[in-house]
């Protein structure tokens, strides 16, 4: 009798509950607030990069992005505006010229922009200035924007070009990087000059001649496997074709390493030759905005 009256009272019990679950407001989840599009012009062309690359385009100083042992200083406001118009220029249209849609697929979801290179206090790279600094495939630091001024004609004239030249090997090295990660390295490549390494300490060591005869495009791909991929990128869209085939002709190691990476480019759908051209182009034909 007990237990028919517990089962009794149990089954009172869900069927009053039963109907509150039924009769309960549903959940309405507010929608975003629409971003307003910013009148400021530096503003208002990072909002239009975001949208085309899905990606955040940081310039606004914030110290997180860097370790204590970094000397580094925030971008001039005034280059800022111009360095966006020039690194879509120089970086991210010449992969789209070839396949659509490349830098949206493959940008990294964060581009920081700061002022000067990186120079390192402590640690194994005490010393060691960096240009650029890639962290995974998610975000590209990229530096010495106080050196870009391309409204002075004398600058252009006199320095600029070399200044032009050596950002686009940054941010290709540093999107090498990128690659890397999304897709992994050129199968084989890594055991081409196994044993060969020196570590991060130690590359400085080597002159240029014996870095290439280890199958290395400079001494500092001799740090790891990972740079010694991005040295070799970089290497190629340094130069013409002929003139980089000339240059590594007879090294059977550096030849090796150079086939792979252009499979491996191939297979993405870019011709790195084609793409060392149009931003050669890019970068001898660059005027601002236009």
């Amino acid at each position: 009798m007990k237990q028919f009256f517990k089962l009794s009272f149990i089954l009172a019990l869900t069927a009053l509950a039963l109907p509150a679950c039924k009769t309960e407001d549903p959940i309405v989840l507010d929608t975003p607030a629409p971003r307003p599009i910013p009148t400021d012009p530096t503003d208002l062309k990072v909002y239009e990069l975001e949208g085309k690359y899905r990606s955040k385009f940081i310039y606004k100083w914030d110290r997180r992005y860097f370790g204590n042992d970094v000397v580094i200083a925030p971008p001039n406001y005034d280059n800022v505006l111009y360095y966006l118009d020039f690194l879509e220029k120089i970086w991210a249209i010449p992969y789209d010229m070839q396949v659509d849609n490349f830098m949206l697929k493959n940008m990294p979801k964060e581009v920081v922009l700061v002022g000067t290179t990186m120079k390192y206090e402590s640690g194994d790279e005490v010393g060691f200035n960096a240009a650029g600094l890639a962290i995974s495939s998610s975000r590209i630091i990229l530096t010495d924007l106080n050196n870009f001024k391309p409204t002075d004609k004398v600058w252009l004239i006199n320095s600029g070009m070399s200044w032009m030249k050596e950002q686009a090997k940054t941010m290709h090295h540093e999107f090498a990087h990128v690659l890397d990660k999304l897709y992994g390295r050129p199968k084989g490549f890594d055991n081409v000059s196994k044993g060969l390494y020196a570590g991060s300490s130690r590359f400085d060591q080597y002159s240029l001649a014996e870095a290439n005869s280890r199958g290395f495009w400079i001494p500092y791909g001799m740090s790891n496997e990972a740079e010694d991929f991005a040295t070799m990128v970089e290497g190629i869209l340094s130069m013409q074709k002929a003139d980089y085939l000339a240059t590594i002709k007879g090294n059977a190691l550096l030849e090796k390493k150079y086939a792979m990476v252009y499979d491996y480019y191939k297979a993405l759908g870019i011709d790195i030759h084609i793409l060392q051209v149009n931003v050669d182009q890019a970068i001898t034909g660059y005027h601002i905005g236009n």
